[in-house]
């Protein structure tokens, strides 16, 4: 799937600068990713999943854009961080405490 800049499509495809893939609740596989435009010089955070629940499989991605501290600071977490759950925990609250911001992927 194409991820393309959100501001403006002529932008083309975001790059992936931070990738995690976690695990949500109920078992299943949640997709992290930091994307980047070089053209906006704007930072996305993405995060999307399937989850199969009792009468079959829902998929939700959204995005929130992100600050420059907020993308460094989510960046070097990803990759500084040796302990997966200290990971998880940190993009699952960023998550959860940004709801507000959220912009849900068609």
């Amino acid at each position: 799937m194409m991820y393309n800049c959100p501001k403006t499509a002529e932008h083309g495809e975001l790059e992936v600068v931070g990738a995690f893939t976690g695990m949500h609740i109920t078992g299943d596989e949640k997709f992290y990713r930091v994307r980047y435009c070089s053209h906006c010089a704007a930072y996305y955070f993405y995060v999307s999943m399937e989850a199969t629940v009792s009468y079959g499989k829902n998929y939700f991605a959204f995005y929130i854009e992100l600050t420059e501290d907020e993308a460094r600071q989510m960046l070097s977490v990803m990759e500084k961080e040796e302990d997966d759950d200290q990971i998880e925990r940190y993009l699952n609250d960023f998550d959860w405490n940004n709801q507000e911001r959220w912009v849900e992927r068609p």
